[in-house]
């Protein structure tokens, strides 16, 4: 899955055919009212024997062969990746149970199909045959990824070795589909004996991945002369390098799998950057080679099919609503509404759809993130980022919803579980060391809370950092009583207990140094409380349910600067550029926009509380006030090595991974004071009344972790998500 605007490296992560028996054109079906009959298959003959064909790729859907007719069905299901917290995309789960109890979840989710992206180890396919066997009236389709490495020389797909190292993944993958193949032990990739014949149950095979307009413009350059393909089952008469090499790739499918007796409709992956469409909102007055995300194309149109071919081709793109910004610019979708309002990303749907042939259309990727940064705005709301688990499940609704309006074959969710080893194009840079961050949770990244299942990370044990004397005087203002700290994988959490609750003019400032031990000095916290150490940050926590961390502008990660000063730092908001600014043909402007990650969202982060907020981070309980940050938030680029950005270079932001230079801490200094209100300024600052104490320094220090331990855990976004696909 990529919305990059960057160039980081990505990791692991037509007409119709003829033949058979007439469409029947009875109603469109749910896949688990369909697939009671798991039996009932088409036999055509052919030159090694008889080919069997369950499923195939007609008119603008899917059909399964039931009781002996073709009947059309909708795709609704879930994209499952390949890691799990602590472990890199290449670091396979080979725990059969694990996969079948994923399995149980997602049916119950109302979901018929999951989509991987590569070959997985043998116990996934192991754990499908089991379940869908134990589970003749439920079972779950897959659609099969082959996936196509990145790093072709010269971005040149068409390269001799390049390309027969894929073609030999497709034989493993289809062999090990039809569970006739041992894998010997290889790097980077699944192996073992595959024994498991899941044909039966493959809706589906998707060649290669989502490839970079680089790589196509590579391609189509380095190969110009190579403009037409005739295969037995696929044709290209005229189109791209690209294209024909994706054709050759999904001929070789094809005979593999027609070689062993099975056919399934195959295709392949493409996504907006590489659309058939001309987007006026994506333009530069210097060419096509300066648009980001509209300067080259692949044309499914230009793939065809043969008779020979029994099941069909299929189209499937991963569409966003946040992503490319020409979704949102392009004036044109606008005019689209839906039952909630106005709905670009249904409008560009539409679009899509009336330039991709008469074959079914799968949007093979749409989902939201359930991260509390975010990396891109949508102005529908939509965003890469910044909400919530119920915005997830009320926003993959509406998404589905539109998806099916437009007569598309169906969808798949992204994802199924939330994936750490993952990254975007603002958090990338910052995660210092970058090998090890898929050690801890950083929730400030869209790209690793997609999931609709989530990982609880063990909470370290809480340590008081004070508590106050006994005997000591409590008089009738505002004040701490005891501070308690302790941390998991994503947060850093205090509770503050105070001697009483406070008044709705009342809130508490916290002072945090993140350097603790590194340059102790004097900055003055808020006006009034000047505090002996060298703040990073300050948290306001209210009056009433009003939040913000603030940041010393030394330290504004975002502005490109990452080291604090001392004194009074006139604090600043954190606010990252998400959508660079744009100019579309017809001259309007499209202005930058930022973030904003200052504000902390009130609201309990228990999740068995009636008030649970996915995005929160304060709230008040029993006379406590309970605090937890987001690691990255507070410019750590390593908790599990107790790492912090610390570079005294300024006006810059890394081009690549590991670049800024950081600092191990001693821990992380605290210094609290009760506030009064003080103005309605936009930052929420707070003066302390007169007479009140300053609770710090007081130091929170852990000493790291090399593993992680956790709980898996179904957001509040699943029951929205089974309510639309039972529709």
């Amino acid at each position: 899955m990529a919305r990059l605007l960057g160039s980081w490296p990505r990791g692991p992560g037509r007409s119709p055919a003829a033949g058979g028996a007439d469409r029947s054109r009875g109603r469109l079906i749910a896949l688990p009212t369909l697939l009671c009959c798991v039996a009932s298959f088409l036999f055509v003959g052919c030159s090694g024997g008889a080919t069997r064909v369950r499923f195939r790729a007609r008119g603008p859907y899917f059909e399964a062969r039931r009781d002996g007719a073709w009947e059309p069905m909708i795709v609704k299901g879930v994209n499952i990746g390949s890691s799990t917290p602590g472990r890199w995309f290449t670091e396979f789960i080979e725990t059969k149970a694990t996969y079948v109890d994923w399995f149980s979840r997602i049916a119950l989710m109302n979901a018929g199909v999951v989509r991987v992206y590569t070959l997985m180890p043998p116990a996934f396919y192991a754990a499908l045959d089991e379940y869908n066997r134990g589970n003749p009236s439920r079972p779950l389709l897959l659609i099969q990824g082959i996936w196509a490495d990145e790093g072709a020389p010269g971005g040149n797909l068409m390269d001799p070795g390049y390309t027969e190292s894929f073609q030999r993944e497709i034989d493993i993958v289809v062999r090990a589909l039809s569970g006739r193949v041992d894998v010997p032990e290889r790097p980077y990739r699944a192996h073992g004996r595959y024994s498991s014949d899941v044909s039966e149950f493959v809706l589906g095979i998707l060649v290669g991945r989502e490839l970079e307009p680089d790589e196509v413009d590579a391609t189509n350059s380095l190969n110009a002369p190579v403009t037409s393909f005739h295969g037995k089952y696929f044709v290209v008469e005229q189109g791209s390098p690209t294209e024909v090499w994706l054709a050759r790739s999904c001929e070789r499918t094809v005979e593999a799998s027609t070689v062993l007796g099975w056919q399934v409709p195959v295709g392949f992956v493409n996504w907006p950057p590489l659309d058939p469409i001309e987007h006026d909102a994506e333009w530069d007055p210097r060419g096509k080679k300066f648009v980001p995300n509209d300067r080259v194309a692949i044309n499914p149109g230009s793939i065809r099919t043969t008779t020979d071919y029994l099941a069909g081709t299929f189209t499937a793109f991963n569409v966003y609503p946040n992503y490319p910004d020409f979704i949102n610019n392009e004036q044109g979708y606008d005019s689209y509404a839906d039952d909630q309002g106005r709905f670009r990303y249904g409008g560009y749907l539409r679009q899509l759809k009336g330039y991709l042939p008469d074959v079914p259309a799968l949007v093979a990727e749409f989902g939201i993130s359930t991260s509390i940064g975010t990396a891109h705005v949508c102005p529908d709301g939509l965003h890469h980022g910044g909400l919530s688990e119920a915005d997830q499940g009320a926003m993959i609704a509406r998404m589905f919803r539109a998806i099916k309006r437009e007569r598309y074959a169906g969808g798949l969710v992204f994802e199924w579980s939330d994936e750490w080893a993952k990254r975007t194009w603002i958090t990338a840079p910052l995660m210092i060391p970058y090998d090890r961050h898929v050690l801890w949770h950083n929730v400030m990244d869209p790209e690793q809370n997609y999931g609709i299942l989530a990982f609880m990370s063990e909470p370290a044990p809480r340590q008081v950092l004070y508590s106050k004397p006994g005997g000591a005087p409590r008089g009738p203002g505002l004040s701490v009583e005891s501070v308690e700290a302790w941390h998991d994988a994503a947060f850093i959490y205090l509770e503050i207990r105070l001697n009483r609750a406070p008044h709705p003019s009342e809130g508490i400032v916290v002072g945090i140094d993140t350097v603790a031990g590194v340059e102790p000095t004097t900055t003055m916290l808020s006006p009034g409380i000047s505090v002996n150490g060298c703040l990073e940050f300050g948290a306001f926590l209210g009056p009433g349910d009003e939040g913000a961390l603030l940041v010393n502008p030394g330290y504004n990660y975002h502005g490109g600067k990452y080291m604090s000063k001392p004194g009074d730092p006139g604090w600043e908001r954190i606010a990252p550029i998400t959508n660079l600014r744009r100019v579309g043909r017809d001259g309007r402007v499209y202005p930058e926009i930022r973030a904003d990650h200052s504000s902390l969202h009130y609201g309990s982060f228990d999740h068995s509380s009636d008030e649970f907020n996915s995005r929160a981070t304060w709230y008040r309980r029993d006379g406590s006030v309970l605090l937890r940050l987001p690691w990255a938030l507070i410019g750590f680029s390593d908790p599990s090595s107790r790492r912090v950005l610390w570079d005294s270079r300024t006006g810059w932001f890394p081009t690549a991974v590991d670049q800024v230079n950081t600092v191990v801490t001693e821990g992380v200094a605290f210094f609290l004071a009760p506030t009064g209100r003080s103005g309605e300024g936009a930052d929420n600052r707070a003066d302390s009344p007169p007479g009140q104490e300053t609770v710090g320094p007081v130091t929170y220090r852990w000493n790291g972790w090399e593993f992680v331990t956790c709980t898996p855990r179904l957001k509040s976004s699943y029951g929205a998500i089974a309510e639309a696909f039972a529709e």
